[in-house]
């Protein structure tokens, strides 16, 4: 029976005579989607060989065929983005360049964006000095989609949209993060080449922001009206760019736009593709597929969603950061639920994100546990 306890905070108000450390092996959700291997990537989005998983794979087809964006809705979770990073991993493409879509995304912030208030103040300052005017390209700033068209077309004609600053490896290059300077390097890259970009819950954006997408989209080009208008040039089918877009569905999209996308939904996975993604992901934690407690979560996390009890069920993310707490609370792998049932109940805020469904959990839990003794 586990009896450990995360317990950073007591909640007595008594002060510690020194600060506590606060160290954990629980990962975060990008930490964990950076420590999956890439082997294991066609696990995500339940891509296998059942209906469902066969649908994605063939919708992803379909896309790729007609070259054309993809549409993906599906509840949090179930992982929608995840599919980006499977396909590009398939097909020997770079990690996908990500937009997150926010609720003041324009059109063109997903092309680029120009800090004009730092190239105001550096031309000022060279004013001053008696300097050349700075080069407006050094305060562009591509963005996913800017950047994987760039990237797509031959180096004499994409070095017009960059910087010298850009294009010219430096001592600079070494304070840059990964991502960073894995985009950099594809901007140097003397060939073109073909990049997914993953534009993430497009529903967020404002009403207008699909629509005003629809040239772009199709065409796939855009103006960078900071360099007079300069429009990129048409790019070789092959180099094309890969669209995926993700939705939860919160408001319909513009018919207009729907047109020019093919479309699949993600169901949360379960049965054995659920067990293909907590094993792929929990492998080392849990034994790989043996544990006694992952199968008995599992099949309880199946049970509460096919009841519709709750108002917002947990996704696939949810159960991977509750398996993770239990696993650090030392639960027993070899047991099911009902032995430490009090172990599992404090993991319930992971589980229910509303006062009644955890209500409803913790009786779930226990009618689980009296039906299912060990």
């Amino acid at each position: 029976m586990a009896d450990k306890q995360i317990d950073f905070y007591k909640g007595t108000g008594a002060a510690p005579e020194m600060p506590r450390r606060i160290e954990t092996r629980i990962l975060s959700d990008a930490a964990f989607q950076r420590q999956t291997s890439p082997e294991n990537y066609r696990l995500v989005g339940g891509a296998g060989d059942d209906a469902a998983g066969l649908r994605v794979v063939r919708a992803v087809n379909t896309a790729l065929a007609l070259r054309m964006p993809l549409l993906i809705s599906g509840e949090p979770g179930s992982g929608k983005t995840q599919l980006g990073y499977a396909l590009a991993h398939e097909l020997g493409r770079p990690v996908p360049f990500k937009f997150n879509t926010k609720s003041t995304s324009l059109a063109r912030d997903i092309f680029y964006t120009y800090d004009a208030v730092r190239h105001f103040q550096a031309s000022q300052a060279l004013g001053k000095a008696g300097e050349a005017r700075s080069d407006v390209r050094d305060y562009i700033d591509y963005a996913p989609l800017g950047l994987a068209i760039l990237a797509a077309l031959p180096m004499e004609e994409r070095a017009k949209f960059l910087s010298a600053r850009l294009l010219q490896p430096s001592d600079a290059d070494a304070g840059l993060t990964p991502e960073r300077l894995a985009m950099i390097s594809l901007l140097r890259s003397p060939e073109p080449q073909q990049c997914v970009v993953v534009i993430d819950e497009i529903d967020k954006a404002p009403r207008d922001f699909p629509n005003d997408l629809l040239h772009e989209m199709e065409n796939m080009s855009f103006r960078v009206m900071e360099l007079g208008g300069l429009e990129t040039p048409a790019i070789a089918p092959i180099h094309r760019p890969i669209v995926l877009i993700t939705t939860n569905s919160e408001r319909q999209l513009p018919d207009a736009f729907l047109r020019r996308c093919a479309y699949v939904h993600l169901d949360y996975p379960r049965g054995e593709a659920l067990k293909n993604i907590l094993t792929a992901r929990l492998g080392e934690l849990y034994a790989n597929s043996g544990s006694k407690f992952l199968a008995d979560i599992q099949n309880f996390y199946e049970h509460v969603r096919q009841r519709n009890i709750l108002n917002k069920a947990p996704g696939t993310a949810e159960l991977l950061q509750f398996l993770q707490v239990m696993a650090e609370l030392g639960i027993d792998r070899n047991q099911g639920i009902a032995p430490q049932l009090d172990t599992v109940k404090s993991g319930i805020s992971l589980l229910g994100k509303m006062k009644d469904d955890q209500d409803r959990i913790a009786t779930s839990l226990e009618e689980w546990a009296s039906g299912n003794r060990d």
